[in-house]
């Protein structure tokens, strides 16, 4: 992919991003728009740093390898306690998941074909507090698909601290909004080094996801 066509294809990214996390904060319609805008042109020059490719990388990326975004923490992220509010780790995962499928290949193939990916499930722990001005990276693996959706797993890291970990379960959509099978990802014209198993946790994690759902979902008497 030559140069202009890279830049091209994340500013693609950039833009879909942005229009798909509005934040509203307050009740006033206003400034709702405003401080949601401010927040929009943050998250999206970060973005875009995040998803240049390296210029003098010659690393082969495969799907499944584990791949470093590195972020810093702004003014814009942190809560009135001075730490990066819980839901900013949400939408920097978000942006680290663009930053693999970019770089290893995946998100060429799906904007080909009409394809985005969606949240269906996530669970995060938090260890430490991120803080004003840190630099961390967050290192993000694919682990693999089952017959649904793909898994990813992420961790918050400064320096040789883990600051947060957290586990993605992602479902793709085409563009009439059906599903994708993950058997039709996997003839992708990409590098893929992905186990032929889910680790045994995740297959945990992923039912009781859904046995969750499920019992949410039925209705209930009143008490």
């Amino acid at each position: 992919m030559g140069l202009c066509t890279a830049h091209t294809e994340l500013l693609r990214i950039v833009f879909f991003l942005a229009l798909s996390s509005r934040v509203v904060v307050t009740h006033d319609v206003t400034e709702a728009f405003a401080e949601s805008w401010e927040c929009n042109v943050l998250m999206t020059v970060r973005w875009l740093k995040a998803m240049i490719p390296p210029r003098h990388s010659n690393e082969t990326v495969r799907v499944g390898d584990t791949l470093s975004t590195t972020f810093r923490v702004l003014p814009s992220d942190l809560d009135m306690l001075m730490h990066m509010t819980n839901g900013r780790y949400l939408s920097v995962l978000d942006a680290a998941r663009i930053s693999y499928m970019s770089r290893t290949g995946l998100w060429r193939r799906y904007r080909e074909r009409g394809w985005h990916p969606v949240v269906v499930s996530q669970t995060i722990s938090y260890r430490r507090s991120l803080t004003l001005g840190v630099k961390y990276a967050v290192h993000t693996t694919l682990l693999g698909f089952d017959t649904r959706n793909g898994y990813f797993e992420h961790s918050f890291h400064v320096g040789s601290g883990v600051y947060a970990t957290a586990v993605v379960a992602v479902r793709y959509l085409d563009k009439n909004g059906a599903s994708v099978t993950p058997d039709r990802i996997l003839k992708l014209d990409v590098d893929f080094a992905l186990p032929h198993t889910l680790p045994e946790w995740v297959e945990d994690w992923a039912s009781a996801a859904r046995a969750h759902t499920t019992a949410t979902s039925e209705p209930k008497g009143p008490s």
